[in-house]
């Protein structure tokens, strides 16, 4: 069915339902159709297409199987649309692309306004859009923010290391020790076995824990008069902001910055954009989009 397609031009390709086709197959055979899927979505050259505050299950799974090959997509509910003037709907739209990376906008026409008025709209919103692009904010080409489990595993140990020191302020050296390496050995194993975004949340959890209880051991002592206070509250930001980066780095993967979903646009060229909406396996609907 995905095959026509693939003669034309097409962003991304979604679900209309709240739960993807194929759900019902069990466990293997989810896993073998959503491959099989990702395979025929993959040939057409589009990514998969997360509609922004629509959970939908499967679509998890689906992403995973594509290779996180994924954008999201911002659409005003018809019930809000007719409570917002155009140029409100218009505000909209151009806050979730430049605020929240939205790389697709489906924009719906205004059942107040006649034909002409919902085209000189439309033409608004593009032309707002285009703006956004010139300045950098809207980026329509793929998105590569992925860490290497080479970098996750040097995270790893720089928060060891601060567990050590941690541990070596409260005279507890060698349980630091000991729990350093079995730190190592124990994002290593998640690493090896492709659990990489389990190792990235668990690593993000002591960062946020190990560096600011450092910073404050360390340095919140009884400093005597206000330019040694200064000082030591200084050096406790600094500490902790190595923390804060850490948490930064770990939870920058495409695949997080969007809760569970994967931030990537969409290679494909800015005029001549398809959205293919799939409402069943044995359904297509296209139409044009921004």
């Amino acid at each position: 069915m995905l095959r026509p397609l693939q003669d034309f031009t097409v962003s991304g390709i979604l679900f209309n339902d709240n739960a993807l086709p194929g759900l019902d197959l069990g466990a293997e055979g989810v896993t073998r159709a959503y491959r099989d899927m990702a395979a025929a979505i993959d040939a057409v050259g589009a990514p998969v297409v997360s509609i922004e505050f629509l959970a939908q299950r499967g679509l998890s799974q689906l992403a995973n199987a594509s290779g996180n090959h994924l954008v999201r997509l911002h659409v005003i509910a018809d019930n809000e649309l007719t409570t917002l003037t155009p140029g409100k709907a218009l505000e909209r739209y151009t806050l979730a692309v430049n605020e929240r990376n939205i790389r697709i906008v489906y924009a719906k026409f205004f059942s107040t306004l006649d034909f002409a008025g919902n085209l000189a709209k439309t033409a608004d919103l593009k032309e707002a859009l285009t703006r956004l692009r010139l300045r950098g904010l809207f980026t329509v080409g793929l998105g590569d923010i992925a860490n290497s489990a080479f970098l996750r595993l040097m995270i790893g140990l720089g928060i060891a290391a601060a567990g050590v020191m941690l541990l070596d302020l409260l005279h507890l050296r060698k349980l630091g020790l000991v729990l350093a390496a079995a730190l190592v050995l124990g994002v290593a194993g998640l690493l090896a076995t492709g659990h990489e975004i389990l190792a990235a949340k668990g690593l993000a959890l002591l960062a946020s824990i190990v560096f600011p209880t450092l910073a404050i051991f360390r340095f919140a002592g009884e400093p005597r008069g206000v330019g040694k206070a200064l000082g030591a509250f200084g050096l406790i930001t600094a500490v902790t902001m190595v923390g804060a980066v850490y948490v930064m780095g770990l939870l920058g993967d495409k695949v997080l910055c969007c809760g569970s979903m994967p931030i990537a646009a969409s290679s494909c060229r800015w005029r001549r954009r398809c959205c293919c909406y799939f409402s069943s396996l044995s359904s297509i609907r296209a139409g044009k989009t921004l």
